[in-house]
C-alpha cells in the first residue's frame, strides 16, 4: 500500500496563505497565523491546540490536551448552572468537554477566525448542543457584553495572543459579575530577566517571523501578571507553574512521533520539515518565538470581589 501524502492542492492553499502572512499584521496577522492550525494536525482524534497536561498517565496527544482543558475548569471551579465565557477557543473541542463534564448552563466561546468559527458551529450542530454553546467572531479585547455577564471568564493558551492582554484582562473584570471567577492558561517567560527590553524582545521576535504573533507588551513574567490582575481589580490571584508537566513530555510525545509515517502524512511539507528541525534542533521547539527552555506555563486564576462594582479600577 503506498504511503499517504498530504494532499497537493490543500499544499498549494497553504502556500498562498504563507505568503498573505508574510504581508499581514495586527489582528489580520493572528487570525492568518490560526489559519494555519488546519494544516498541523497533531492530536489522533480531536482539534485541540493546546499542549497537553502529562501530569498523569496519558497514552495520547489527546488524553493530555483534555487533562489540560480539566485543569483549567478546576481552576475557574466551572460548576452547575455556570453562564462562561471561553475567549479563544479554537476548534471549540474544550467547550464541547466542558458542556460535557461540569453541568455549566451555557458558553459564550469568541474568536476572530472564521475558519475556526465555522468548525466549531458545524461540531455544535452534529453534537446537538446548539441551545447551549455559542460561537461568536469577536475579538477578545473589545467584549461587547454587558457588564456581569458572566459567571466565568476563561481562556486556554490564547491571551499571549490578545493585543494588548491587559484590555482582555480589563474586559474580562467588566464583564464578570461579582464573585465571579477568571482563569487562564499563561505563556510567559520563565522569570524576570527574560523579558528584557523592548528592543531586546524584538530581536527575539525577528528569529520566528513566520508564526510570531505575540505584541511585545505580553511578554511579562507571572509576578507582574498578578500585579496586573490586582491593580484592574481583581483579588484571590493565584499563579502556578506546570512547565515540567508540559513542555518536556509533549516535546518527548512529538520526538517519539515525528518520523511515524502516518503522522508525517498529515502535516504539509511546508510544515513538517521546519517543525521537525525546530523539534530536535532546539530539543523542544519555540514558543511564542521563544526557546521552552526559556518559557514558563501557568495556570492563573483571580475572583471579582463580590462587593465591588462592574467597572474596573
Amino acid at each position: 500500500m503506498a504511503e499517504a501524502t498530504f494532499p497537493v492542492r490543500k499544499e498549494f492553499g497553504l502556500f498562498v496563505k504563507l505568503l498573505q502572512l508574510e504581508f499581514s499584521s495586527g489582528t489580520r496577522r493572528v487570525r492568518r497565523i490560526c489559519e494555519l492550525y488546519d494544516y498541523m494536525v497533531l492530536t489522533d482524534r480531536s482539534r485541540y491546540l493546546n499542549f497537553g497536561y502529562w501530569a498523569a498517565d496519558c497514552e495520547s496527544y489527546d488524553d493530555a490536551c483534555e487533562a489540560m482543558v480539566d485543569l483549567l475548569g478546576e481552576a475557574a471551579e466551572l460548576g452547575t448552572g455556570d453562564h462562561v465565557l471561553d475567549a479563544g477557543f479554537g476548534y471549540g473541542d474544550q467547550d464541547f468537554r466542558w458542556l460535557e463534564t461540569t453541568g455549566v448552563a451555557r458558553i459564550v466561546g469568541i474568536n476572530i477566525t472564521p475558519l475556526q468559527i465555522r468548525e466549531a458551529r458545524r461540531q455544535a450542530r452534529l453534537k446537538g448542543v446548539e441551545e447551549r454553546v455559542e460561537f461568536l467572531e469577536m475579538s477578545a479585547t473589545d467584549l461587547a457584553f454587558e457588564p456581569g455577564t458572566f459567571d466565568k471568564v476563561i481562556s486556554l493558551e490564547s491571551p499571549i495572543q490578545f493585543e494588548p492582554r491587559e484590555a482582555f484582562l480589563e474586559h474580562a473584570y467588566r464583564v464578570l459579575r461579582p464573585g465571579g471567577r477568571f482563569a487562564a492558561v499563561e505563556i510567559l517567560p520563565l522569570d524576570a530577566a527574560d523579558g528584557g527590553s523592548p528592543s531586546g524582545a524584538r530581536r527575539k521576535w525577528k528569529s520566528d517571523r513566520w508564526f510570531g504573533a505575540t505584541p511585545i507588551e505580553n511578554w511579562v513574567p507571572a509576578q507582574e501578571y498578578c500585579q496586573t490582575l490586582q491593580r484592574l481589580g481583581f483579588t484571590d490571584v493565584k499563579a502556578r507553574s506546570i512547565r515540567d508537566d508540559v513542555y518536556e513530555p509533549w516535546s518527548r510525545y512529538m520526538r517519539s512521533r515525528i518520523d511515524d509515517p502516518a503522522f508525517r502524512a498529515r502535516l504539509s511539507r511546508l510544515v513538517y520539515r521546519p517543525f521537525r528541525k525546530g523539534l530536535l534542533d532546539d530539543v523542544g521547539g519555540r514558543v511564542a518565538g521563544q526557546s521552552m527552555a526559556q518559557t514558563d506555563y501557568i495556570v492563573v486564576s483571580a475572583m471579582k470581589p463580590p462587593a465591588s462594582g462592574d467597572g474596573v479600577n
